[in-house]
């Protein structure tokens, strides 16, 4: 987990493993933390064998026994609540404001939930679980898809996911659809990042409306950003491996390399 977290000795055998951050939960505040934190990625599959066997090993026998019958009575949102009471982890207040947002996750609809899920994946940096969602939410029938503005949306971030996996011909075609939805000339300079980075030809429908001075204006942005790269990111831990010592330069090299290939497997399970 991200941050410090207090927690009391009692941990388990065998972690909750949450496949969408790739990380194991070990105690019954991880498990509140990440309920209270991540209630976007938790769908009804959360509340499963996986779980009760949890909260067992935890010595949480009779909380066990009241999430069975609340999953089988009632829904998703009241076993969340449930445990977080039961956890002892977040004092009233903070569990009334955890009851307010799944009031309002309740009240909105299957797909904007769904959408709501993506952005928070996107946000994470968990890129291909991001489309993954993105997907499924143009599959699902929901009534948003009658929105060009939500449409465009979706088709804009699920470019972003591509252009960050430098999967650019993906990108562009997905900034396109954004595009001929909305006309926001916002995304006239994303696409021409795109084809700059990735060698991809602006759409003709894009490309005509670019005036020269916002082709220059673009490329300059583009040029900042290029520098600005260079401090953060990955670009910055290169860099600061680099600056290692010889002795130590190989080794922190092979480090960073095996974080940056389980993080990509992380996004690809």
């Amino acid at each position: 987990m991200s941050g410090l977290i207090l927690c009391r000795e009692k941990t388990v055998t065998h972690p909750y493993y949450v496949k969408e951050l790739g990380i194991h939960l070990y105690t019954g505040e991880e498990l509140s933390y990440f309920i209270c934190h991540n209630i976007l990625l938790i769908d009804e599959d959360f509340v499963d064998e996986r779980l009760f066997d949890f909260l067992e090993q935890l010595g949480e026998t009779r909380l066990c026994e009241r999430a069975r019958r609340l999953a089988e009575q009632a829904g998703l949102f009241d076993v969340l609540y449930l445990l977080l009471q039961e956890l002892h982890y977040y004092n009233t207040a903070e569990l009334f404001a955890f009851r307010r947002r799944l009031e309002e996750l309740s009240e909105a609809s299957a797909g904007a939930r769904m959408k709501a899920k993506g952005d928070y994946l996107f946000e994470c940096g968990q890129y291909y679980h991001a489309i993954r969602v993105y997907e499924q939410v143009m599959e699902s029938g929901s009534s948003e898809l009658a929105d060009s503005e939500f449409v465009a949306k979706i088709w804009h971030n699920k470019g972003c996911c591509n252009a960050r996996l430098e999967i650019f011909d993906e990108a562009m075609y997905c900034m396109e659809k954004a595009y001929r939805l909305t006309k926001d000339t916002a995304l006239l300079e994303k696409m021409f990042v795109i084809s700059e980075l990735g060698g991809e030809r602006i759409p003709h429908a894009a490309d005509d409306v670019i005036t020269p001075n916002m082709r220059r204006q673009f490329r300059t942005d583009l040029d900042d950003r290029k520098k600005l790269a260079m401090y953060t990111g990955k670009a910055l831990e290169v860099a600061t491996v680099m600056d290692k010592a010889p002795e130590k330069r190989e080794e922190e090299c092979r480090s960073l390399l095996a974080r940056w290939k389980e993080e990509y497997r992380r996004n690809q399970a």
